[in-house]
């Protein structure tokens, strides 16, 4: 064979030997593989291990590469034309001792390399000594197929093999057993070939024909050789599998006409992923699987992915899309958090439109909130809590990425046309002055309270997924809530909101009288002026109406044979008003009483009271004498209300009260002196209330004939209760002797249905609501004998606006209770 031959340097195989790649407008070019005339350079060591390395011959290798590697050059004849010039260049380096040439035996120990065989490499060992996200240099020794390599370790020259991470190339397959009457293309029967072009190797048909390999498998491995094959590349180790292999992003030099290009420009040119340049061409697809041990980039190759489908090239020429339940949305709008649902669910109102919407956060899972039929997940109320403090109230900006549609909630698999459409969001906190820009999914995600979820390869994600996953790894490694092993931290809230704890809930009632101003936060709003309001420090939620305030009623949908009913003018505005001023804000509550809605008059006519005014007129006063009796005026404080005929009382300006309170305290410090074996009914002792542990006087009503209990009565208060015997104490004779502090009382001038009568549970709730919180009012004494009395609000504590309800609070005792129809 003689003549001038034209191609690239794929490959340099040792230090006399390359192989030249043909240029080709498609499809894997023609190879040729040359040895070099007219000279013999050291051998490399065998690949399984079998030999070492001549001296120097890894340094010659590497010298003829770096001169010829993706470069174009002529070949030449069986006799080099330059065989005198090479004679002559032989006989300097001879003289000067260079190389091979030497005379020093260290240097030729030196010059000889260390090699492992690929089999005795370790992954797992190397990740953990390197470190995830480690650059190691190589150079790219062969190629398996489009996404495997084999590689030299610099500079420990150890032989590995490199998965490409996050992509998979079609496989080349097994190849079968050559033909004998194949041609092979360095044989004295290879086709002749015209000059000035590289004889032809097999071509694309012919390996077909001679292996399985998968569509487009071919193209991927020329890509990966033309590209990486005898380069010096840089592998950003990214994990290792289970059969030990090591997965890594492996950069590669731009093209030799790139670096042209740059050199003469002065610019620089960056190295380009390779995993990038066969998704881009469309010879290599995502694994997704893989894509997650990436530390950066995962994304950018999704992206590759989608637009080499868009464009069907490659492997997508005749890709058709696959039915989704996923819609992409593109809208954004800054607005402010106004309820946050869950971990990963948030109501934003639109700053711009006004609306109210329910975004979930991209690709994140947060555990469940509980409903009515199942406790809530482990950490989903801290997920809830921790973003409630953060977020409610503040300005964000979101980015809606995409829509998916869901089963109906209890429902497993969705019917057509019932299905739930989710809308999916990425959110920023809009920063104030002095704080920085922060991302809600990735402040959610590094504190443990939500997973990231693993997509397929056609669903949408976050725009910071990656983002997210390195954030996801780096909270499983600290261990942090969801990750963490500890046992999850309980939440023990007893709901008094839910229907038929009406009497669980009347039993906080004087605790919560007692107690005063307590922290609460509104879990939820019913209507403009009904609130369910968790208290964390007594561990209940319970449904709170503020006082004096009633707002215009919500529509009401038909339910349990009740006809529907129709909302008043500005409900829902109210609704709106309280939900964004109130939803989840902290807030301090004063529970004054319980109620309920009062129908005493649903069947009241005017003959009613023309002849109850009658039959008043016909009995005379009750009390002769008793208008013009002075009038009693005390400062009270209401302790207990038991219906609506019957209150008790303290007095504030009633020394003995604080003072039995001390002695009580005193008493009650140490454990106190034996109880008697039996106490008899109305024995005077000291009993520990059950809600707030505290001790009090009490006597006792009578013995629990079927336990070690007692039911007593609380002469301070006007409270009863049932108590085990361990919760009484003896009481010294100096406490028994001070008369009961709790008078009784009722209200004067008008008449309130009978105990167990039809409303009289209502009537007692509006007047518990009116007298209770602890608030100081004036009585005035009416008549002593049936210790009816008359009460209002004592002005000084009413604060700001006293004065404006004078008229209205004088009249509490009577006109407010008919005019809420009592």
């Amino acid at each position: 064979m003689s003549g001038w031959l034209r191609g690239v340097c794929k490959e340099v195989v040792s230090g006399d030997c390359v192989v030249i790649a043909g240029a080709v407008k498609a499809g894997p070019p023609p190879e040729k593989r040359l040895t070099l005339s007219s000279i013999v350079a050291p051998k490399l060591a065998k690949r399984d291990g079998t030999t070492k390395d001549e001296p120097y011959a890894w340094q010659s290798r590497e010298l003829l590469r770096k001169k010829l590697i993706g470069q174009v050059r002529a070949g030449g004849v069986q006799q080099s034309p330059y065989l005198e010039a090479l004679q002559k260049a032989e006989e300097r380096a001879q003289l000067a001792g260079l190389g091979v040439w030497t005379r020093d035996p260290a240097a030729h120990a030196e010059a000889v390399r260390e090699v492992q065989p690929v089999e005795a490499f370790d992954a797992t060992t190397f990740m953990q000594m390197n470190g995830k996200g480690s650059e190691v240099q190589a150079v790219v020794e062969a190629v398996s197929n489009g996404g495997m390599l084999r590689a030299t370790l610099l500079p420990d020259f150890q032989l590995a093999t490199i998965v490409l991470c996050g992509v998979q190339a079609p496989s080349m397959g097994r190849r079968a057993a050559p033909s004998a009457t194949t041609p092979t293309t360095d044989g004295p029967d290879a086709p002749s070939t015209a000059p000035g072009s590289v004889p032809p190797g097999p071509s694309a048909a012919a390996i077909a024909g001679t292996s399985n390999a998968e569509p487009f498998a071919l193209e991927a491995k020329s890509l990966t050789e033309s590209r990486a094959l005898n380069r010096d590349v840089r592998l950003i180790v990214e994990g290792v599998d289970k059969y030990n292999n090591l997965f890594a992003s492996v950069l590669v030099p731009p093209p030799a006409a790139a670096n042209g290009a740059a050199n003469g420009s002065g610019a620089k040119v960056e190295d380009e992923s390779l995993a990038e340049l066969l998704v881009k061409a469309g010879y290599a697809k995502c694994a997704e699987w893989s894509l997650n041990l990436m530390t950066s980039g995962a994304q950018r190759l999704r992206d590759l992915e989608k637009a080499a489908k868009q464009q069907r090239v490659g492997m997508w020429v005749n890709y058709v899309p696959p039915p989704t339940n996923q819609t992409k949305l593109s809208d954004s709008f800054t607005g402010k958090v106004i309820e946050v649902v869950s971990g990963d669910c948030l109501v934003v109102k639109d700053q711009s439109s006004g609306v109210e919407r329910r975004l979930q956060l991209s690709s994140l899972r947060a555990p469940r909130m509980g409903t009515r039929d199942r406790a809530a997940d482990p950490y989903a109320t801290d997920a809830r809590e921790f973003l409630r403090k953060r977020l409610i109230g503040r300005e964000v900006a979101v980015k809606m990425e995409y829509n998916r549609k869901v089963a109906p909630a209890g429902e497993l698999v969705a019917t057509p046309g019932e299905e739930r459409v989710l809308s999916f969001g990425n959110v920023e906190i809009v920063p104030e002055k002095g704080e920085e820009k922060q991302n809600v999914g990735e402040l959610v995600v590094a504190r443990g309270f939500a997973s990231v979820i693993k997509h397929r390869g056609e669903e949408e994600r976050s725009c910071i997924y990656d983002r997210l996953m390195e954030v996801e790894n780096m909270a499983r490694s600290a261990k942090r809530g969801i990750h963490s092993a500890k046992e999850p931290p309980a939440n023990r809230i007893n709901d008094m909101s839910a229907p038929g704890h009406a009497a669980k809930a009347k039993q906080y009632l004087p605790f919560f009288q007692r107690n005063g101003k307590m922290q609460g936060l509104v879990e939820f709003v019913l209507s403009g002026h009904r609130l369910k309001v968790t208290i964390p420090k007594e561990g209940v939620t319970i449904v709170f109406a503020p006082s004096g305030i009633k707002t215009p009623a919500r529509a009401q949908a038909a339910s349990m044979g009740k006809p529907a009913v129709q909302g008043e003018p500005y409900a829902e505005e109210a609704l709106q008003f309280t939900r964004e001023n109130a939803l989840q804000r902290e807030c301090d509550v004063s529970i004054d009483t319980m109620d309920r809605d009062l129908l005493i008059w649903e069947k009241w006519t005017p003959e009613m009271d023309r002849a109850e005014e009658e039959d008043e007129e016909e009995q005379g006063p009750s009390a002769p004498g008793a208008a013009s009796a002075p009038k009693e005026v005390l400062q009270v404080v209401v302790t207990e209300v038991v219906d609506a005929s019957e209150f008790y009382v303290q007095r504030i300006d009633e020394p003995r009260v604080a003072w039995v309170a001390n002695q009580i305290a005193a008493a009650t410090q140490d454990q106190g002196p034996a109880i008697p074996p039996q106490l008899k009914v109305c024995s005077l002792c000291l009993a520990q209330f059950s809600l707030d542990k505290q001790w009090y006087r009490a006597y006792v009503e009578r013995k629990d004939p079927l336990s070690d209990s007692y039911y007593v009565f609380f002469i301070d208060y006007g409270n009863r209760e049932k108590v085990s015997d361990k919760c009484i104490r003896t009481i010294d004779s100096a406490l028994a002797a001070v008369p009961p502090q709790a008078l009784m009382c009722g209200l004067a001038y008008i008449k309130v249905p009978v105990a167990g009568s039809e409303h009289a549970g209502e009537a007692k709730s509006l007047l518990a609501q009116l007298l209770g919180g602890n608030q100081p009012m004036t009585a005035s004494v009416i008549s002593k004998g049936t210790v009816r009395m008359r009460m209002r609000p004592s002005l000084p504590e009413l604060g700001a606006g006293a004065e404006d309800l004078s008229g209205y609070a004088a009249h509490v005792g009577s006109d407010r209770l008919v005019k809420d129809k009592c």
